[in-house]
């Protein structure tokens, strides 16, 4: 088979995720034994599936296969998607990203999976992310 040559990636986080993610483990309660967990890089596809047989299933695959999202909140024994978190930077103003996130939102509102974003300024605001998640007062 002839392929090129690859490399390990660095980290499966940005430094600034790596940074949130322990403050989403607080937050969320994936901290307690028989709390949720928090699985990252997780294929929007794996979340988000287009219904079988309906007109545009080939459509909204194509539209969603190749993203990915920051953070998926699941809980259970089959790790079932609660909650998907996405770490917005200023990145996600630019009219590439902002399509690529109306997408994701409008998929995982189709699915019923809620999705919360949230601005890097309040990454280290627990109170506020309980809030923003469901977890908290």
């Amino acid at each position: 088979m002839a392929m090129g040559e690859f490399r390990a990636a660095v980290g499966l986080l940005t430094p600034t995720e790596a940074a949130f993610m322990p403050v989403l483990v607080r937050a969320c309660g994936a901290d307690r034994p028989d709390g949720p967990r928090v699985m990252v890089k997780v294929r929007l596809l794996d979340i988000a599936v287009p219904v079988e047989g309906a007109e545009t299933e080939y459509a909204d695959r194509n539209r969603v296969w190749r993203k990915h999202v920051d953070f998926v909140i699941v809980a259970g024994p089959r790790m079932i998607p609660i909650r998907v978190v996405e770490l917005d930077d200023a990145s996600h103003d630019r009219g590439d990203r902002a399509y690529a996130d109306a997408v994701k939102d409008e998929a995982l509102r189709r699915a019923g999976v809620p999705i919360t974003r949230v601005p890097v300024g309040r990454m280290n605001d627990v109170a506020w992310l309980k809030k923003a998640i469901g977890t908290g007062g």
